[in-house]
């Protein structure tokens, strides 16, 4: 039996072929796949050819075909890759709706606490159907490590000049407030910067945020803080503020605004804030979920960016 290769096979022929051997006739298969017998007549012609032998017995008649050996040893692989092509449409139909894959966000914990909830709250009924995977780091250079390095498909930072090779919304600007214990600063909405010197401080350990902090401190003259306690938990450093035991310059994202027993104020002058977007790696394409996950931060960080800007210390 003389037949050229399988590869030159068309779906088309194997979906035919399949069809009537179901209807066993060529006529009814030709109405099922709406199209007109003399078409499924030559589908089946160029695969015999194909195949350089009938797939098909036709007695003639009322009689219905019945498939050859040849024709139910190829229909058995014409079902199997069949149904992978199906199985391979409906997973794409689905990535293309943003509901087959998987998407891994890098995060930070003022985001975590914050603003990742209201995302992926919006997020998950939209997109069930994807493995989202969140990894939290007290490192920020190691979320953009791990953007750079394929680990992350998005990554929550904090914008500055060292972010090559990344993409970046901007989200919102999260400026830094004084939280204080009730009582132990000025009546007013704002402290002096000067007046930390006298102040006994809570801060982080030696992070990009603290060293962001410290070095726009130093520019405005401050320096040599009284320091007692530092951590990267933004629970414990407003515990120990609650507590008494000092004073914390913080992101007002890293802050509980609804704690009753501490008291925000803005420093005069302000600060320049730290910026939070959302990063991924430049001039690469991008999953449908990934895109939708961006456009839900937008709108989230624009709610975010007016509640920041409203923010009135308590007094």
């Amino acid at each position: 039996m003389d037949m050229a290769s399988l590869q030159d096979v068309d779906f088309r022929q194997l979906i035919a072929l399949r069809e009537v051997a179901r209807e066993r006739s060529f006529g009814r298969a030709a109405q099922a796949l709406g199209y007109t017998q003399s078409a499924v007549s030559q589908q089946i012609a160029s695969l015999e050819r194909l195949l350089g032998g009938p797939v098909f017995d036709r007695p003639g008649g009322p009689k219905p075909v019945e498939l050859t050996p040849l024709g139910t040893l190829v229909l058995g692989h014409a079902d199997t890759l069949l149904g992978q092509v199906a199985a391979a449409d409906a997973e794409l139909r689905a990535f293309a709706r943003g509901q087959h894959g998987s998407l891994s966000v890098g995060t930070f914990q003022s985001v975590s606490v914050q603003l990742l909830p209201q995302i992926v709250s919006r997020f998950r009924p939209l997109h069930s159907g994807i493995d989202l995977r969140l990894q939290e780091s007290d490192d920020l250079d190691e979320l953009v490590d791990g953007l750079r390095e394929g680990r992350h498909d998005l990554s929550f930072v904090v914008v500055t000049d060292d972010l090559d090779g990344l993409e970046v919304l901007e989200l919102f600007d999260d400026p830094f407030v004084l939280v204080s214990p009730p009582g132990e600063v000025s009546e007013g909405d704002s402290v002096q910067l000067d007046q930390l010197a006298e102040l006994t401080m809570i801060g982080e350990f030696d992070t990009p945020c603290q060293r962001q902090l410290d070095a726009d401190l130093r520019r405005a003259g401050v320096s040599d803080l009284n320091v007692v306690f530092r951590s990267t938990d933004n629970g414990a450093i407003q515990a120990m503020v609650r507590a008494g035991v000092g004073h914390a310059l913080m992101p007002a994202l890293a802050v509980d605004a609804d704690d009753p027993a501490v008291r925000l104020q803005r420093m005069d002058p302000q600060l320049p804030p730290r910026t939070i977007g959302l990063a991924w790696r430049a001039q690469r394409s991008m999953s449908p979920a990934a895109a939708e996950f961006v456009d839900i931060a937008r709108q989230v960080g624009l709610a975010m960016q007016e509640r920041q800007g409203q923010l009135e210390p308590a007094g």
